[in-house]
């Protein structure tokens, strides 16, 4: 089944309605994949009510942003995002996921917990990460 959001997405790219994407799409070009826009992420989990929709730009070190309320998948805006990276990650062998989550207010966290196995199956991880 379809998302609804990368359809808008297609028909903004398309047919641009916001300005801000036609300005970028006069001068830029969207990476394109099976003949559909390349898309890096939808951000479903950094903001309590919109969801955004990330777009790889040709030759580029930024994405073209598609905004969507989380209610009604109504597209909001369209913007830009920097391509550049961040992590941040923390260890421990005695507090497991949940409880090192619990210490920032951060969303999104993945990692694992210290007795939790590996996804081989055969170990079990000798301590406890989140990353973001």
């Amino acid at each position: 089944m379809s998302d609804p959001r990368i359809e808008q997405v297609i028909l903004e790219i398309e047919n641009p309605v916001f300005e801000t994407t036609k300005q970028y799409l006069k001068e830029h070009s969207v990476e394109m994949n099976n003949h559909q826009p390349q898309i890096e992420l939808i951000d479903k989990e950094s903001f309590d009510e919109v969801d955004i929709v990330y777009v790889r730009i040709k030759d580029e070190p930024f994405f073209l942003t598609f905004h969507f309320s989380k209610a009604k998948f109504e597209l909001l805006g369209v913007g830009t995002a920097n391509g550049n990276q961040i992590y941040f990650s923390a260890t421990s062998k005695t507090i497991n996921f949940n409880d090192l989550s619990l210490m920032t207010k951060l969303k999104g966290l993945k990692g694992w917990s210290y007795d939790q196995l590996r996804p081989h199956g055969k170990k079990a991880y000798g301590f406890s990460r989140i990353t973001y």
